[in-house]
């Protein structure tokens, strides 16, 4: 059989297979925040947060083909065909198949928030530290180390990392790795948080600033929880806050899309304040002008439940904003119980009638008397008056001798 193939045929089969082209999720987190010419990227139509799976996002995370079919009929998308290379298409599906993973709390570990975004900085601005939060969820240590990475020359320029993290992370403790910012010159700040494993199996963070020489907004939290913000009330029962972002910048603030992200990010919810001064994507702030959001918490039947808030516009960000609620006994006093009513005693039999009394003779009194029922007696006294009236009769005609004719 091989008389029958070519020299060049030949050649071919005795090279090693080709390896499968490798994947890097740290890479495509980078990726998913911003490209390296400055060109809109994924964040700008699917949010900062990726697992909301917002115009059906993670059906990337089936592979680069899902990409490729995504850039031929998606035309807002097309304009990434010539930007997205292979290996880029391959590392954002990587990424995306982890942030599907945690959603779906498939993997041994959850990070929160999905990618940090310091916003457009001037040159030389410092600004406050991001913290990027681990939970081991899984039933044994997580293997940490972790660390910076950028694949554009001098991408990471002035980032510095500090953290608390073990190099074993035991099964359900957590801890921080915080992110600070020295901008440097103008250009784009691109880089990856990765956990010490490369990005194959816990998930990435990305990292992104512009660095800026004109004038920008700069949005801060301007209520009275600060950076981070605790409330309180009963099991299962529900605290409200209202929170304030000023623009404390030289230039307009144009607000985009906030995210709240976390273990307990089901517990909270943003709503409008019903004003005119509502937060909302798309709201213009002049410099100095505030607008209101309201917060609304359910506590957890026990214990606390925590998220970050953060906003996205075209200038400074505001730091994240952490967020917690937690159940506490209720103040209120308990509840009556409930009067129980007895039912009604059966009634007491009646008494047996009393038989009639005995009637008795009149007390005292003079003349004739029958009481019905006794037994008639003859009374002394009518004897006696009929023979006084006959002696009295008969005194009468012998006084007055024959009576006189006239």
């Amino acid at each position: 059989m091989h008389r029958l193939l070519p020299p060049l045929a030949l050649a071919l089969l005795a090279l090693p297979p080709l390896p499968l082209m490798a994947q890097d999720a740290a890479r495509g987190a980078r990726l998913y925040l911003g490209l390296p010419g400055g060109e809109v990227s994924c964040v700008e139509c699917h949010g900062p947060d990726p697992g909301l799976d917002r115009n059906r996002l993670l059906n990337a995370a089936r592979g680069p083909a899902a990409i490729d079919e995504a850039l031929r009929k998606a035309a807002a998308m097309g304009y990434l065909a010539d930007l997205l290379a292979p290996a880029d298409r391959a590392d954002l599906s990587a990424f995306l198949a982890l942030v599907s993973a945690q959603v779906e709390g498939a993997t041994v570990a959850e990070a929160w928030p999905w990618g940090l975004e310091f916003g457009r900085l001037r040159p030389g601005a410092a600004v406050a530290p991001q913290v990027v939060r681990l939970h081991n969820r899984s039933a044994g240590p997580v293997a940490l180390a972790p660390r910076l990475r950028e694949w554009v020359p001098g991408g990471a320029a002035g980032l510095s990392l500090a953290h608390d993290c073990p190099a074993l992370l035991p099964p359900g403790a957590g801890c921080a790795v915080q992110l600070s910012l020295v901008a440097p010159g103008a250009g784009r700040v691109l880089a990856a948080l990765d956990w010490g494993d490369g990005g194959t199996a816990l998930r990435p963070v990305g990292v992104a600033a512009t660095v800026d020489p004109d004038a920008a907004g700069v949005a801060r939290w301007a209520d009275a929880g600060g950076d981070s913000l605790g409330l309180e009330a009963p099991a299962r029962g529900e605290a409200v806050a209202v929170l304030t972002l000023r623009n404390e910048g030289l230039a307009p603030l144009l607000l985009g899309v906030p995210a709240i992200t976390g273990p307990g990010r089901a517990h909270f919810r943003l709503e409008g304040t019903g004003g005119a001064d509502a937060c909302g994507a798309g709201a213009l702030l002049p410099p100095g002008a505030a607008c209101g959001v309201r917060l609304r918490a359910v506590a957890p039947a026990s214990g606390v439940a925590e998220a970050v808030l953060q906003w996205r516009n075209d200038g400074v960000h505001a730091p994240l904003r952490r967020l917690a609620v937690q159940a506490v006994a209720s103040t209120l006093p308990p509840a009556a119980p409930p009067v129980v009513t007895p039912p009604p005693a059966a009634p007491a039999p009646s008494p047996a009638p009393a038989p009639p009394p005995v009637p008795q003779a009149e007390a005292g009194g003079g003349g004739c008397s029958r009481v019905a029922g006794v037994p008639a007696r003859l009374d002394p006294l009518l004897p006696g008056l009929v023979l006084l009236a006959g002696a009295a009769l008969a005194l009468r005609h012998r006084r007055g001798g024959p009576a006189r004719r006239v």
